[in-house]
């Protein structure tokens, strides 16, 4: 899949709706363009950065053959060996590895996921907004606008808030899904 492509080691057709969420993820502006370091974004973003945090909140109420139903699950970070390098001239990045994390819904066993992020392309600032355009992945050429929360010298947090729905036949869903990604300088 396309940025936010993710590996399931588990297959679920409840998880599936929730990953088809994580899919749709779509990050908007909350942040300035300059850091408590006096850099803007745009200097402080170069180079390389791990993976160290990452927590998603997924609330969700289903209409399923007549019956309503609600579901919360928040996973929660691991570990990761994810590593993005952010580079100019040309402004591309480049990144591989996974996050791994425990997902615990209200009515399921807690369960063990890995995922990345991103993949590899181009990268720019529009405004506050931190563009990805896809490289290799399927759609190639797509771009998802992101928007950052800070950016400095030693630490980058990407967060959002968004409500998706989704009908299938006489089945439904809205989902409000919650993220946060942390990444810590490596160079």
């Amino acid at each position: 899949m396309f940025f936010l492509f993710y590996s399931f080691k588990q297959k679920s057709d409840m998880r599936n709706i929730f990953r088809l969420l994580i899919l749709c993820l779509c990050l908007y502006a909350c942040s300035s363009d300059e850091a408590s370091d006096g850099q803007t974004a745009e200097e402080n973003i170069v180079g390389l950065w791990k993976g160290s945090d990452v927590v998603f909140t997924i609330q969700t109420d289903f209409l399923q053959n007549g019956n309503s139903f609600s579901r919360t699950c928040t996973s929660n970070y691991i570990d990761s060996d994810y590593f993005i390098e952010f580079m100019t001239d040309p402004m591309t990045f480049d990144s591989n590895g996974d996050f791994f994390v425990e997902t615990i819904c209200d009515d399921l066993d807690p369960y063990f996921e890995e995922f990345s992020l991103f993949g590899d392309g181009q990268w720019s600032f529009v405004d506050s907004e931190l563009q990805f355009t896809a490289a290799q992945e399927e759609p190639q050429g797509i771009t998802v606008a992101i928007t950052y929360q800070e950016i400095d010298s030693d630490t980058i947090i990407l967060g959002s808030e968004r409500v998706q729905n989704f009908e299938d036949g006489p089945n439904s869903a809205q989902a409000v899904f919650t993220v946060e990604v942390e990444l810590i300088r490596q160079n």
